[in-house]
């Protein structure tokens, strides 16, 4: 299908980005209320609402505010493990990285003649 009459390509990747980045925008500060610039989360979620009006360097900088700055790309950047990478694939079987050890606390009236014995728990991943 051909572009319609007078398709404007620079409209259209603005309404594009504008749209998604600012679905991704409001899902990220759902709890905080539109157009407030009273307190600094408001204030955050209104400076990155992208803008029909905003120039192609404003629409950077609201996306750089928000992924960037504000830290939601975090969530793109790969796992750091403890355990240096090249050990865990040469062996191809992953060690748990947390362990978790729980122990019933101590009570006189069950544990108290030492025949009944502390549950013990233990949680790795």
């Amino acid at each position: 299908m051909p572009l319609p009459e007078g398709f404007d390509e620079w409209e259209n990747l603005q309404d594009i980005v504008r749209l998604e980045h600012n679905k991704a925008v409001q899902a990220y500060f759902k709890n905080q209320p539109d157009d407030d610039v009273s307190n600094p989360k408001p204030r955050l979620k209104h400076t990155c609402f992208m803008k029909d009006s905003d120039t192609s360097t404003m629409t950077l900088m609201r996306m750089w505010l928000f992924e960037i700055t504000i830290g939601r790309a975090q969530a793109l950047q790969r796992p750091v493990y403890g355990l240096p990478w090249f050990d865990v694939q040469a062996e191809r079987t992953f060690k748990p990285q947390v362990k978790l050890y729980f122990l019933e606390p101590y009570n006189f009236e069950i544990h108290g003649n030492e025949s009944t014995p502390q549950l013990e728990g233990e949680i790795t991943f």
